[in-house]
């Protein structure tokens, strides 16, 4: 990223914390950051385009960090799961400020393109838990992956809910054995009684991404093929030269996607460059992005 936008974000994020975003003006944050108040324009439209931003910049950071520690072959399915959970509430304990102007401030306007951001999320966010919980319990658990990971979900943000409005982090670490242990109880109970579940592969499609298409629509399904390049960007094996280059491809990418209507001549261009470096890690996010590529209008 820009190491100015950057800057007016991170300027933003502080101002919204200590002011509340109503109370915050463009020149305040300006001032915080140490620029003119006509470069917060230059690269936001308005205090509210610079507040999606925030939020996205947030939580896209917390996506990258997520995959960063799944990524590892050293950890039991088990242990995954409960690292993650584990992340989730120190991350919400350290943001705590931002989550409660999300939720003090209801008059905050949601556009579409931070809606299907949120969805996005929340897709990401049911694509690892089921899997996960598949890894878990075995193959047996699979027709009730999606239900589990649903009431998982559930149980995470009620819970999320409950340490903030109770400052009571310092639980999180006995949260997180607690949360587990009502997953065995959850999914095991499942699996034995048997019957059919609620919400499962087959009845809104065969795979993750037609899960992900089913609720999001054909304009999204791009952040999670974002968020896996950047968490190789700093792993794989190339020169700096590229690997500047490949972090200027992702983040034209990640600008072109997120535009009402994006440049697909750009993209194409993007992802030929990516897909010249002939890296085994970035083909399979590349792919697909091409077919979102192709869905776009």
């Amino acid at each position: 990223m820009n190491p100015k936008k950057k800057l007016i974000l991170d300027s933003a994020l502080s101002c919204f914390i200590r002011k509340g975003y109503h109370a915050s003006s463009i020149q305040e944050i300006a001032e915080e950051a140490g620029i003119a108040k006509g470069l917060v324009y230059f690269y936001f439209k308005s205090k509210e385009d610079l507040l999606h931003s925030c939020l996205k910049y947030h939580f896209e950071r917390i996506t990258v960090e997520v995959k960063r520690q799944l990524d590892t072959d050293d950890l039991s399915p088990r242990e995954r799961l409960s690292g993650m959970l584990s992340y989730m509430f120190t991350n919400s304990a350290e943001h705590s400020d931002l989550i409660k102007i999300l939720m003090r401030e209801q008059a905050i306007h949601v556009n579409d393109e931070l809606a299907a951001f949120f969805v996005q999320m929340r897709m990401n966010s049911l694509h690892i838990f089921s899997d996960l919980i598949i890894g878990i319990y075995g193959e047996d658990s699979r027709t009730y992956a999606i239900d589990a990971a649903s009431i998982l979900q559930a149980m995470c943000n009620e819970y999320t809910f409950y340490l903030l409005f109770n400052n009571n982090f310092s639980e999180a670490d006995h949260l997180v054995a607690y949360i587990m242990d009502r997953l065995d109880d959850i999914v095991l109970g499942m699996t034995a009684r048997g019957g059919k579940p609620l919400i499962d592969y087959s009845s809104i499609g065969s795979s993750h991404d037609e899960i992900v298409r089913y609720f999001e629509g054909e304009k999204s399904g791009w952040a999670g093929p974002i968020a896996d390049f950047k968490v190789q960007l700093d792993k794989i094996k190339i020169n700096e030269e590229q690997r500047e280059e490949l972090a200027s491809s992702i983040q034209i990418l990640e600008a072109e996607f997120g535009s009402e209507t994006p440049n697909k001549m750009v993209i194409k261009g993007m992802l030929a460059y990516i897909r010249s470096l002939d890296l085994k890690q970035l083909q399979e996010p590349s792919d697909r992005l091409e077919i979102v590529l192709n869905q776009l209008k």
